[in-house]
């Protein structure tokens, strides 16, 4: 193993904790808003040496959680109809277009 290969290696486990501990704030029980665990994040990356990085990872994680939020909204909004084994479609909602 090369020394651009361990450098290459300690910087992914550097990110894969950084990314760790940005989950565990936002995943956890804590009764807080998902605005507060935000602002928690992106104090604590900030905290760190490499705020590029820092501010990679807190879009990633709020795109993360928009996405799932979306995700949920839409499927949860009615009957699932099978229009061939790979397709689902539900009926459209007048709600559905202030959503999306």
């Amino acid at each position: 193993m090369d020394k651009s290969e361990i450098t290459k290696n300690v910087k992914k486990n550097s990110i894969n904790m950084v990314l760790q501990e940005a989950l565990d704030i936002l995943d956890a029980d804590d009764g807080k808003s998902f605005e507060e665990k935000r602002d928690a994040v992106i104090q604590r990356l900030t905290q760190k040496d490499d705020t590029e990085l820092s501010r990679l990872l807190v879009e990633r994680a709020i795109a993360d959680k928009e996405g799932a939020e979306i995700k949920t909204s839409f499927w949860g909004s009615g009957t699932l109809i099978p229009v061939s084994e790979t397709i689902f479609l539900r009926p459209v909602q007048p709600c559905d277009h202030e959503i999306f």
